[in-house]
């Protein structure tokens, strides 16, 4: 009975340090996960309008023609 004892308590040793050492490595690893997450908490009035002296608008020109001679001329007179 002393031998199944001795097994028992070895099995549960290894077993607490096992999982100790699991979340150990893993409270670590969130740690870090953490820290590389790069967000910024704002308070208060986050929406301002600013002044702006650039605008861009993509436009999108389309020309149709039956004939290619037709095609070249038509966008120049626009």
């Amino acid at each position: 009975m002393n031998g199944k004892i001795s097994s028992a308590a070895v099995l549960g040793l290894c077993l607490v340090l096992g999982l100790s050492s699991l979340g150990w490595l893993l409270g670590g690893s969130l740690v870090r996960f953490r820290a590389l997450e790069r967000t910024v908490t704002v308070k208060g009035l986050s929406e301002q309008e600013q002044p702006a002296d650039v605008a861009i608008w993509p436009l999108q020109f389309v020309v149709a023609a039956q004939q290619l001679s037709r095609f070249d001329i038509q966008p120049r007179n626009r």
